[in-house]
């Protein structure tokens, strides 16, 4: 497995110029109609990490903070992205549940709404736009909503494919260790307060609801 973070931007950075990033931060601005992504420069990181690896994982930082949905122009750069070889993208920055959805690369699975094309032999790719905070104090209850995205994966063929994939819904915040100032994360499923818990999940579903519905059986 091999895995390849990047990041929107670095807090402070002087002229706001991803070229002045510290070396070996790879600066790219998914999304942003001013800044097109460098996927020339993505493809050659890509294809040195496959070369070595089953399971290719792109970890953006990317998004428009508190937004539920990724606007037109991220879904193509995060299909690009699977194109150019990602198997799984998880990405991180809106602070709120996005939805997660299956791509399929060289018509793996032609009922999958989304496909794509792509060197290699077919198979499918995910793509979580974002799985909320993971330990936060944010006030709100979209905020201190998110997941644990668990994935079965089964290797065939030269790549793993996705066989399930599971999103617990997870509550965060203070008042959830020992005493009132003591933030953690937790499953909702977890919670004693069992309206606590069904706000979590109920937060959860408005992003993940199809994959909550196959958990459910």
């Amino acid at each position: 497995m091999a895995a390849l973070a990047t990041t929107f931007g670095i807090n402070h950075l002087p002229g706001d110029d991803p070229a002045r990033a510290p070396a070996g931060v790879p600066v790219v601005r998914f999304g942003d109609p001013r800044h097109p992504p460098p996927f020339a420069e993505l493809a050659a990181l890509l294809g040195r990490a496959r070369a070595s690896a089953d399971l290719m994982v792109v970890m953006p930082h990317w998004g428009h903070e508190y937004e539920y949905w990724p606007d037109a122009l991220m879904r193509r750069h995060a299909h690009r992205l699977v194109e150019l070889g990602a198997d799984l993208v998880l990405g991180s920055s809106p602070h709120v549940l996005q939805p997660v959805e299956l791509v399929s690369v060289g018509g793996a699975d032609p009922a999958c709404p989304v496909q794509v094309a792509g060197g290699g032999p077919p198979r499918l790719a995910l793509v979580a736009y974002s799985l909320g905070n993971f330990a936060s104090i944010m006030p709100t209850l979209a905020c201190r909503t998110g997941t644990i995205l668990e994935l079965e994966l089964v290797h065939g063929g030269g790549r793993p494919g996705r066989a399930g994939a599971r999103p617990p819904p997870t509550a965060t915040g203070r008042g959830l260790g020992r005493g009132w100032l003591d933030a953690r994360v937790v499953l909702a499923a977890e919670l004693s307060d069992a309206g606590r818990a069904r706000a979590h999940r109920h937060q959860a579903a408005r992003a993940l609801w199809p994959l909550m519905q196959e958990e459910d059986g």
